[in-house]
């Protein structure tokens, strides 16, 4: 959901059915491609409620942070799912013990906490609406809970097998 155009057509798919409430998500960048912003203000006026690139993190600084200025202009969160991808690259489990006895490519958890730290910090320069998603390592848990004290708004969520499962579920 990239363009006015698309959310307006999820809205009215959405009216039509008369099933649900729907409040569409733009997403953050052209083709989710993180490279080019998608256009917020006709997204907006259409009726997105947020912007992301949900399942695509966003590895340039610099368009996260033109994303956060440019969402801030419309009072739009910033939803963003923490990977560096450079680090996390084919991982498939967290990466430690488990997953080298396995012989399967680990996920380190700086790959999540660093990303988390640089939105962050981020969020706090523009004054932007970040909302981290997915959260699944202790660290980034820590580096919220530490920017909430400090009083930034900054929601962040998990997802249940965040943190009912862990690496022991892939033994066997």
């Amino acid at each position: 959901n990239d363009s006015g155009a698309v959310t307006r057509y999820i809205i009215e798919k959405a009216q039509i059915a008369g099933l649900a409430n729907v409040f569409p998500i733009g997403a953050v960048s052209v083709g989710l491609q993180g490279k080019q912003l998608a256009e917020f203000g006709e997204m907006y006026e259409a009726g997105i409620v947020a912007v992301s690139d949900d399942g695509m993190p966003i590895m340039d600084a610099g368009v996260m942070r033109r994303a956060l200025e440019y969402a801030r202009m419309f009072g739009l969160a910033v939803i963003v799912p923490e990977e560096d991808t450079t680090l996390c690259c084919g991982g498939a489990m967290n990466e430690g013990v488990i997953s080298a006895r396995l012989g399967l490519p680990g996920l380190p958890s700086v790959g999540e906490s660093a990303m988390v730290a640089r939105d962050v910090e981020l969020a706090r320069y523009t004054r932007g609406r970040l909302h981290v998603a997915h959260l699944s390592t202790a660290e980034s848990v820590e580096i919220v809970r530490r920017d909430k004290n400090d009083g930034l708004d900054c929601p962040a969520e998990a997802a249940p097998h965040h943190f009912t499962l862990d690496e022991t579920a892939c033994e066997g």
